[in-house]
């Protein structure tokens, strides 16, 4: 008697087998970021809408909170002032 050899096939596992999961994930995916364009929007009209009231948040206690931005420009100025002469000695 001869015996037969069983021979099972084994498939590959390949990302191609699930095109329809990978559709319906890329679908579940564009949802949830429509969600959150719509809320990311909602925030900055609420952030523009602050904004345009003018406020910067609660007015500071102490002088030198105060003159925090006097001095911050002034800096800013220097900074900028030397960043142009040190182009103009290598240009």
């Amino acid at each position: 008697m001869e015996l037969q050899k069983v021979e099972t096939q084994v498939k590959a596992a390949s990302g191609f087998a699930t095109r329809n999961a990978n559709k319906e994930r890329i679908e579940q995916e564009e949802a949830e970021l429509k969600a959150l364009q719509e809320v990311n929007k909602g925030e900055e009209a609420k952030a523009d809408a602050q904004d345009a009231d003018g406020e910067d948040g609660p007015e500071p206690t102490n002088p030198e909170e105060k003159s925090f931005k006097k001095r911050y420009g002034d800096l800013r100025r220097h900074t900028q002032k030397q960043q142009t002469e040190i182009r103009k000695l290598f240009i």
